[in-house]
Order: C-alpha cells, then structure tokens, then sequence
C-alpha cells in the first residue's frame, strides 16, 4: 500500500542486509564498496527476490560510497529507477526480521521509521499452515508468533512511540483509509487514495504464489478466515500456549483459561506427521528456488 504513494518505492525484501551484518569483520562504515556489491549480488535471497543483477563495470567509491548506507541507498535508487519511480523520497522495506536489528537500522538510517503491523495470532497460523516454510501444526505455530511479534514490542519501548507505529492488520482491512491516513501521517506524507488498492509491489516468481493476494484490495473475510479453517482443537492449543500474548494484543481468546495444553500424545503425534511435511516442503521450496533461478 505506501509502495503505491507517488513518493515511495517498495523495495522486495532485504535479507541480505542481515546476512551482511553477520559476516566475520564486516564493518558497515568502512567497507570496499565493489566487493560489498558483488557480495550482495551473490546472496542467495537476493537473487531469488531482486531483478537487478551484476554490472558488467566496476563502479567508483564516489558512486557507492564506503559506508553500507550509502551503498543500500543506491542500490534502492537504481531499483527506483527500474520501475520507473526515480522521484521516489521514501524507501520502504518490509522484511519481517527487520526489528530484530532496529537500532543498528536506526544508527545507519537516523531517519528510519518503523511499522510494527500485527496480526491476531490464530489467523497467522491459518496462514502460515499453507506454506513451505514456517511451522506446520498450531502448537509451533504459537511460538513462532510470539517468538516474531517480541522484537517489535522491544523496539517500541526502546525507540519510542515517534519512532515505532503499532498497526493492526485487522483495521488496516475494515478501516483502511482512517488507518493509512495514520500510517502516512506517521511518516510525513500525504495520503493519496491509490494506496487502499495494494498495488504498489510486484511481488517476482520465487514468491508469486505464497503473496497471490498483494495488489488485490484490502479483503475483509481474511480477518476471521482461522475460524473456518482451523479446527477447535487447534485453536484450543494455540491458545494454551499463546492465550495471554494473544491478550495482551487486543485479541479475544475464545477458550481463555480453559484451554487444555497440548498432551505429550499429542505433541508425539505433531512431531511425526511434522517429518513428511518437512521434507515436502523443502522439496517444493527447492523447486521454487530453481524455477526462479
């Protein structure tokens, strides 16, 4: 949605950032540009997510710049440039581990902002069954929420309200255009009526399928979808073990204290239909890879 502003560009996802940051003696204010690039040019995740590839020609430190900021600031600008958004101001990033380096994010960007957007935790469980990745049954799911959603309740007690913005996917689809206008306030912009269409990302072959809904309109069914496709019982174990963070969220639990935990036969029994799945869903993420390659 603020990738569609006529200042922004949304960028695909930048895991590479965080593979850089955690190479041996990497320095990210005093760095040998060209080899940094052609570093970022052979990580594996941006290959498969970035349409820009290696030059042909070397390119001076006075283009790059010695610092990682610099080099990412340009390398977002070409990307601009690429899709025809050039006058871009504002670069919007949306990897989801980015909270788990939000201070060093902040000391190379000082004017960073952040949106922690959250999402009732049974939903991203229905979600997250469907995929390749991630865990497979409620009970992991649980934690794997939990486990996502504490680096952006950290970073907003340590950054501070002006610079972290809590937004609930939930009103983002029912009430989008009073929440966009709070999220465009939140980073000194205009609100612009194109952004509640979604379109400004297109999201490339390795991920088409998993993001089949980016560019479509905010779909208000999405919000209670979990309680057509989870069975009681899993929504009864994800609540056991994520009933009060749920809470603590503005969600409603629907069993509270009475959720009855995972038994040790049940979590058995998880943990042997958990291999098959596992190794389907590295088979089809392989394959996905090589396609997109």
């Amino acid at each position: 949605m603020l990738g569609a502003h006529s200042q922004c560009i949304c960028v695909p996802e930048t895991q590479f950032i965080d593979h850089q940051f955690a190479t041996n003696g990497f320095d990210s204010q005093a760095l040998n540009p060209e080899q940094t690039l052609q570093r970022i040019f052979a990580d594996r995740r941006y290959r498969l997510l970035w349409p820009l590839r290696t030059r042909d020609t070397p390119l001076s430190p006075q283009v790059l710049g010695t610092s990682y900021s610099r080099l990412i600031t340009w390398l977002v600008c070409e990307y601009a440039k690429s899709r025809r958004k050039g006058e871009a101001s504002v670069w919007v990033d949306h990897t989801p581990t980015n909270f788990r380096r939000a201070s060093t994010l902040v000391e190379m960007f000082p004017e960073a902002r952040f949106i922690h957007l959250v999402r009732d935790g049974r939903a991203v469980a229905a979600s997250l069954l469907e995929l390749d990745w991630g865990p497979n049954n409620t009970f992991d799911a649980a934690e794997f929420w939990m486990a996502r959603c504490a680096p952006g309740l950290v970073a907003e007690l340590r950054l501070g309200l002006d610079r972290v913005l809590r937004v609930r996917y939930e009103d983002l689809v029912s009430k989008t255009e009073a929440t966009l206008r709070r999220v465009v306030s939140f980073a000194g912009l205009e609100y612009e009526s194109g952004m509640a269409q979604g379109t400004g990302l297109r999201p490339g072959a390795y991920n088409q399928q998993q993001h089949r809904l980016v560019g479509s309109p905010p779909n208000p069914s999405r919000v209670d979808r979990w309680r057509r496709t989870l069975t009681p019982r899993q929504v009864e174990v994800f609540e056991a073990e994520a009933g009060d963070f749920l809470g603590s969220l503005g969600y409603q639990p629907v069993y509270g204290i009475r959720a009855r935990p995972a038994t040790r036969i049940e979590v058995l029994r998880l943990r042997l239909l958990d291999l098959p799945q596992r190794a389907a869903n590295n088979l089809r993420r392989r394959l996905r890879e090589q396609r997109s390659l």
